[in-house]
C-alpha cells in the first residue's frame, strides 16, 4: 500500500549489534546450504570428504565460508584447496567432532593449534589437545627408532667388513696364497670370516665384485679346506 500523501518517507532503522552477533549473522549468510551432504577438501594434496553438518556447526570458521555458495559460486564440483598440512587436518576434524583430540608424538601440538587458529577457531581449548600415550610410550618409540638405526649401522658395518675380506682374498689369490684366516695372526679378518660363514650370500656378492667365488660343502673360512677361486 502506498504511503499517504504528505506522510514522511520510510527510513531504515539501524540496530547496533555486538561484534560477536554480527559475525554470527554474516557467517549464517555465508553457510547457506546448496543441498549437498558432503564437502571435499584438498589440504596440502590430501583429500578429505567432510559432512556439511559438521562444517555448519562452526559457521564463523574459514572452512564454513569456503564451502558457502557466495564464496564458491557455481564451481562446487572441485575439491576446495587449502594450503596447509594435510596430515594434521584429520586431527582438526577430530577436534571439531569431539571437542578434544589425541595426537601421536609425531604431530606437533603447537602446529595443530596454529592450524586451528588459521581455520578461524576461537577460544581454542589447548587442554583438549593431548599427546597420545605416556612418556613411557614416547621413550619406547624413540628406542625402536634407535634400534632400527643401530641395525642399519650394523648391516653397513658388516657389508664393509665383507668388502675388506673379499679384497684381502683377492690379494691372496693374486699371490697364490690360501684364504684361511687365524685369530692369532689377523683378528679383524678372522672375525669378518666368521660373519661371512653366517651370511654367505652377502659375502658371495662381495667376492663377485673381484671376480671370485666361494666353493666348499660346509664353508668355514677360518681354518678350513674351503677354496676361493
Amino acid at each position: 500500500m502506498s504511503p499517504k500523501s504528505g506522510a514522511p518517507p520510510s527510513q531504515l532503522v539501524w540496530v547496533p549489534l555486538r561484534k560477536a552477533e554480527l559475525a554470527r549473522s554474516l557467517a549464517s549468510l555465508c553457510t547457506m546450504s546448496d543441498g549437498r551432504e558432503n564437502v571435499m577438501f584438498d589440504v596440502g594434496g590430501k583429500q578429505y570428504k567432510v559432512s556439511r553438518s559438521l562444517i555448519d556447526r562452526f559457521p564463523s570458521t574459514i572452512l564454513a565460508r569456503m564451502t558457502s555458495e557466495i564464496w564458491r559460486g557455481t564451481d562446487d564440483d572441485k575439491p576446495i584447496f587449502i594450503d596447509r598440512d594435510g596430515e594434521r587436518f584429520r586431527y582438526c576434524l577430530d577436534y571439531m567432532r569431539d571437542g578434544h583430540v589425541s595426537v601421536p608424538i609425531t604431530v606437533s601440538k603447537g602446529a595443530l593449534i596454529k592450524d586451528l587458529d588459521y581455520y578461524g577457531f576461537t577460544d581454542i581449548d589447548e587442554g583438549a589437545i593431548e599427546c597420545d600415550g605416556s612418556t613411557g610410550l614416547a621413550f619406547a618409540h624413540m628406542y625402536r627408532c634407535f634400534r632400527d638405526l643401530e641395525k642399519e649401522g650394523e648391516a653397513l658395518q658388516t657389508k664393509g667388513d665383507f668388502m675388506l675380506l673379499a679384497a684381502e682374498c683377492a690379494k691372496r689369490r693374486l699371490n697364490n696364497r690360501e684364504c684361511t684366516f687365524y685369530y692369532d695372526k689377523d683378528k679383524a679378518m678372522f672375525e669378518a670370516s666368521k660373519k661371512a660363514t653366517r651370511t654367505l650370500d652377502e659375502f658371495q656378492r662381495c667376492l663377485s665384485k673381484f671376480g671370485l667365488k666361494l666353493e666348499g660343502p660346509q664353508p668355514h673360512l677360518y681354518g678350513s679346506n674351503n677354496q676361493i677361486h
